[in-house]
Order: C-alpha cells, then structure tokens, then sequence
C-alpha cells in the first residue's frame, strides 16, 4: 500500500502503460463537467487544450512512457469538435482592449 491508501500496482510508476484515448477523452470530459470558466460558465476550450497537454506532459515525465502524437492529436480534435458540439466548453475567448 502507498501512503494514501492506494496500492502501489494502481500507482504511476515507471513504464505504465499509455492510457486509452478513451480513458484521456473521458477525463477531459470530466475535466470540464467539475469547473466552471471566469469568461462563461463553462471552460474555455483553451484552458481545457492546456490542461491536456500538462496531463500528457505529466504522465510522460513521471512514467518515462512515450505518448504518441497520434494519440494527442486524437484528443486534441476531440476536444476541439465533439467537447464543443457536445455543449462542455466554449470557445468564447477574452475581449482585448481596444488601444
């Protein structure tokens, strides 16, 4: 067991395996369904690209795993069409002021 109650076997450690790109689409999805956007209610789909891409970087520093850009890019457009057609973010981006 770790320290937190979670056995080791389920833990990142070195060498895990990719994740699914379901498994990646579905915690984008849940992603945007626990937060709430500054600009609208939902998250912008910047912020949601951005926290992907810290998921990916994350993972790939911890388990030294190569994550295709296939797979990335795979989400990316996910996250880029069906997140947004689906209603769970927006693309609504911040208003510049004028000079």
């Amino acid at each position: 067991m770790s320290s937190k109650g979670v056995p080791a076997s389920e833990c990142l450690q070195k060498n895990c395996p990719v994740p699914s790109n379901v498994l990646v689409k579905d915690f984008a999805r849940w992603y945007c369904k626990s937060r709430s956007g500054r600009l609208a209610p939902k998250p912008n789909l910047m912020s949601v690209k951005n926290i992907l891409k810290k998921f990916f970087a994350g993972f790939q520093r911890i388990t030294e795993t190569e994550i295709s850009d296939e797979l990335r890019n795979d989400v990316y457009v996910f996250a880029r069409t069906t997140l947004v057609k689906e209603g769970y973010t927006t693309t609504k981006k911040r208003e510049l002021p004028e000079c």
